[in-house]
C-alpha cells in the first residue's frame, strides 16, 4: 500500500507516530484523518535517500513534540517498533498509546509505559474515539504536565512560555545560589539517549543483527532466493566480467528489496557448472526460488535469457529473452530485477514486495566496463590482480569522474593491497579516505560501503571507538553483507569481546555459508574464543571450499594447541618460503614452544633466534605468548606499534595470552592504546 502524503518538515511542533509495516493498511487511514484534522504527522516516510536510517529516526524522535504508538499485535512484536518507544522514552518525549486491536502489550513495554497515558481504540465508538485522540493531542498538558508540548503549538510560543517561567522564577534562583556553588559540577554531562538502532537496544547481539536484516517481517514471511551466477556463452572469450557483472548487480538490486533474502554470491558460485535440478539446487542452498540465465555477446549487442524457478517443484515462474545493445545494460539489469519481484509477487502471492529501487545513476558505459574488469579482478585478492583491479577503476574515473561505485571499488582495493605487498599501510589508507571525502554518496547502500571502508581503516589503525561507530552504521546500511559481519567480527576479537566476536561471524556464515573465507573467520572466531572442537571443524570446511591456511600464524597456533606438529612444521615451512629468514630454529622447537614449562634455556634460545631475524615479525608475539614472557610480549607490541600489519594484536586475548592478561604490562598497553576509553564507552572484554 502507498504511504499516503509526505511526512511533516517544517518548525512548527508535530507528532511522530510509530507503527508496524503490517499494519499499514489499518494505520494509513488513521493518520490521514489526523492531518486532516490540523495534527502535523512525522512517519518513517520522511527519511530521504542517502541519510542513514538509525541517525534520522533518532532526530524525528527527539525533534517531536510527541510520540503516538499505535499498539497492535504486529507492532507490540516489532523490534522497530521497541526500538522507537524505548528511545523516545529515554529522550523523555511525551509518550502516547493507542490500542488499535484488544492487543495487551508485553510486560516489559508495559511496565515502562505505566506512567503514560493510552486510548484503547475498540472500547469507544468511532466519533468518541477520534474526539477523545484529538483532545489528548491538543492538550498534553492533562497527561505530561507540559501544556506547551501540543502537535498544533508553534515552537516559538513554546520559548515564549518559557521566558515566561523565567521571568517568574529568577528570584527563586537566586535563593538557591548558594547551594547550587556547592554541587559538584566536574561531573561530565549525562549521555544522549541511546540510538534506537543501536546494539544496546538489544539483549544479545543476534537480536540486533535478526532486526537489521528482517526489521519486522516475522520469519515465515521471508523469502529466500539465489541468483546463480550468469553463464557467458560468447564465442569469443573474455566477456566473463559482463555476467559477472550483471550477476552481481542482480544480487545488490534484489538485496534491497524488503521481505527478500539474497543468497551471499559466493554460495551461489559455489553451484557454478553444477547442472543439477533446480530442487536440489534450492535444498542446497536452502532457497525457495532461483535465478538463472545466460549472456551472449556479439560485437556490441547482447543477448541475456533469464528465468525464476520455484525450488519447491521446478516450475519456471518466470522467462525472458532480450536483445539489447551493450549500452542498454544498467537499465536492462533494473529490468529484470522488477520483473523478478513481479512473477514472485504474482506466482507466490508475495503481495507485499515492492519492486526494487532503480539505479540511482547511469555512468559511461565504457566506464562501466572498466568497473566490471576492475571488480572483478579485485576479489580474486593477490598483489597482482589488486594491482590491475586499482589501475583499471582509475581508468574507469578517468572516462566519468563521478562514477562513485568506481570511487568506492578504488577505495576498497587500495586498503586491501598492502596485505598481499610491500605497500605501506597508512598511505594506502590516507589515499583511500582521500577518495571518500570527496564523494557524493547518493544512496544508504553507497554510505554504507563507505562506512565499511572507514570502519576497516579504523580498525586497523587501533581506532577502536570510530572503528565500531563506522561498524554499526555500515551494518544498519547493508545489513545483508556478509563481509561486513567478518569485518566486525574482526574487531569484536581484536577488543576481547569473542563471544560477540562468535557471534557476528556466525551471522556471516548464517548468509553465506559455503564460503571459504566466510567458514575460515568463522573458525578464527572460535580460536580465540578457546573452543578448539568448532574451530577444528570450521577450519575442515573452509579448506574443503578451498581455502589455504598454510601462511597463516593463527592457523600456526591452532596447530600447535592442538599438537598437530607435522602441519605445523608444513605452515612454517610455506611461510618462510619466500623470506630470507632460517626456518631450522623454530621447526626443531616446535614442540617445546607449544608444551613450555620454565625452560630459561629455551627462552635464551628464542631471543637469539628473534635477534638473527629467523622469526618472522608475526610470529614474534605468539612466541613470547606461548613461552609466557610478559616483558617480551610488551617490547614487540612496543616495537610494531607503528607497522601493525606485522602485529597480530588479537592474540593477547587467545588462551595463550591469557596469563599475561593478568599482568602489569598488558594493563599498560590497554591504556596506551586506547581500549580501556573503548571498553568504558561501548562494552568489556570477556572474561
Amino acid at each position: 500500500m502507498e504511504r499516503p502524503f509526505p511526512a511533516y518538515k517544517g518548525d512548527d511542533a508535530y507528532i511522530f507516530v510509530s507503527y508496524s509495516h503490517a499494519d499499514a493498511d489499518e494505520v494509513y487511514p488513521e493518520i490521514t484523518w489526523l492531518k486532516e484534522a490540523g495534527i502535523n504527522i512525522w512517519y518513517d516516510e520522511g527519511i530521504s535517500a542517502g541519510r542513514i536510517w538509525s541517525e534520522e529516526l533518532a532526530s524525528a524522535i527527539k525533534g517531536a513534540a510527541q510520540f503516538l504508538y499505535l499498539a497492535t499485535s504486529s507492532s507490540i512484536t516489532s523490534k522497530h517498533c521497541i526500538a522507537e518507544t524505548n528511545f523516545a522514552l529515554d529522550a523523555d518525549i511525551p509518550v502516547l498509546v493507542v490500542n488499535l486491536d484488544e492487543t495487551e502489550l508485553p510486560d516489559g513495554l508495559q511496565l515502562r509505559l505505566n506512567a503514560q497515558q493510552g486510548i484503547i481504540k475498540p472500547d469507544h465508538s468511532e466519533s468518541q474515539y477520534r474526539e477523545k485522540l484529538l483532545e489528548v493531542l491538543r492538550n498534553p498538558a492533562e497527561r505530561s504536565g507540559d501544556a506547551n508540548r501540543s502537535a498544533l503549538g508553534k515552537r516559538k510560543q513554546r520559548k515564549r512560555s518559557r521566558l515566561k517561567l523565567f521571568a517568574a522564577g529568577v528570584a527563586g534562583l537566586v535563593a538557591i545560589f548558594a547551594v547550587l556553588l556547592s554541587i559538584d559540577t566536574s561531573r561530565e554531562p549525562p549521555a544522549p539517549a541511546p540510538d534506537p538502532y543501536s546494539p544496546t537496544v538489544f539483549e544479545d547481539l543476534s537480536d540486533w543483527f535478526t532486526f537489521l536484516i528482517t526489521g519486522d517481517a516475522a520469519p515465515d514471511s521471508i523469502t529466500d532466493i539465489a541468483v546463480l551466477p550468469f553463464e557467458d556463452i560468447s564465442e569469443q572469450p573474455g566477456n566473463a566480467f559482463i555476467s559477472d557483472g550483471l550477476t552481481d548487480e542482480i544480487i545488490g538490486s534484489l538485496s534491497k528489496v524488503a521481505g527478500l533474502q539474497v543468497v551471499a554470491r559466493s554460495s551461489s558460485l559455489s553451484i557454478r557448472n553444477r547442472h543439477e535440478d533446480v530442487r536440489a539446487i534450492g535444498a542446497f542452498l536452502n532457497v525457495h526460488a532461483v535465478v538463472e540465465g545466460t549472456v551472449k555477446r556479439v560485437g556490441n549487442t547482447l543477448r541475456i535469457s533469464s528465468q525464476l524457478s520455484s525450488t519447491a517443484d521446478g516450475y519456471v515462474l518466470w522467462s525472458e529473452t532480450y536483445d539489447r545493445k551493450l549500452d542498454d545494460l544498467l537499465v536492462l539489469q533494473d529490468e529484470i530485477a522488477s520483473s523478478i519481484v513481479s512473477a514472485l509477487r504474482e506466482k507466490l502471492a508475495l503481495t507485499d514486495l515492492q519492486p526494487p529501487e532503480a539505479t540511482v545513476a547511469q555512468p559511461d558505459m565504457a566506464a562501466y566496463q572498466q568497473y566490471l574488469n576492475a571488480r572483478f579482478l579485485g576479489k580474486l585478492r593477490g598483489e597482482l590482480p589488486l594491482r590491475k583491479s586499482i589501475a583499471l577503476y582509475e581508468q574507469a574515473l578517468a572516462l566519468d569522474p563521478a562514477f562513485t561505485r568506481a570511487s568506492l571499488g578504488l577505495a576498497n582495493s587500495i586498503i586491501l593491497l598492502p596485505a598481499y605487498s610491500d605497500e605501506d599501510e597508512q598511505q594506502m589508507f590516507a589515499r583511500a579516505l582521500a577518495i571518500l571525502a570527496g564523494l557524493d554518496l547518493a544512496s544508504p547502500a553507497e554510505a554504507g560501503e563507505a562506512e565499511a571502508i572507514k570502519g576497516f581503516i579504523a580498525f586497523r589503525r587501533w581506532q577502536w571507538m570510530d572503528a565500531e561507530a563506522y561498524f554499526r552504521k555500515a551494518l544498519v546500511l547493508a545489513p545483508n553483507n556478509p563481509n561486513l559481519y567478518i569485518a566486525y567480527s574482526q574487531l569484536l576479537a581484536t577488543t576481547g569481546r569473542r563471544e560477540d566476536a562468535v557471534t557476528a561471524a556466525q551471522q556471516a556464515r548464517e548468509l553465506d555459508a559455503v564460503s571459504p573465507v566466510v567458514n575460515n573467520l568463522l573458525a578464527l572466531a572460535y580460536l580465540w574464543d578457546g573452543d578448539n572442537v568448532r574451530a577444528t571443524e570450521q577450519f575442515a570446511i573452509a579448506a574443503e571450499g578451498g581455502f589455504n591456511n598454510l601462511r597463516n600464524p593463527a592457523y600456526l597456533i591452532f596447530l600447535m594447541r592442538e599438537q598437530r606438529f607435522v602441519e605445523a612444521r608444513r605452515v612454517i615451512e610455506s611461510y618462510f618460503a619466500n623470506l630470507e629468514s632460517d626456518p631450522r630454529w623454530l621447526m626443531d622447537n616446535i614442540e617445546s614452544i607449544a608444551t613450555y614449562s620454565d625452560d630459561d634455556e629455551l627462552v635464551a634460545a628464542a631471543e637469539g633466534a628473534v635477534a638473527a631475524g629467523n622469526i618472522p615479525p608475526r610470529y614474534q608475539l605468539g612466541l613470547w605468548l606461548f613461552l609466557d614472557q610478559p616483558d617480551q610480549v610488551y617490547e614487540t607490541v612496543q616495537r610494531f606499534r607503528n607497522q601493525k600489519k606485522e602485529l597480530d594484536f588479537v592474540q593477547l586475548f587467545s588462551l595463550e595470552g591469557e596469563k599475561f592478561r593478568d599482568s602489569d604490562e598488558f594493563a599498560q598497553i590497554v591504556e596506551e592504546i586506547g581500549l580501556d576509553a573503548y571498553w568504558e564507552h561501548y562494552q568489556g572484554p570477556d572474561a
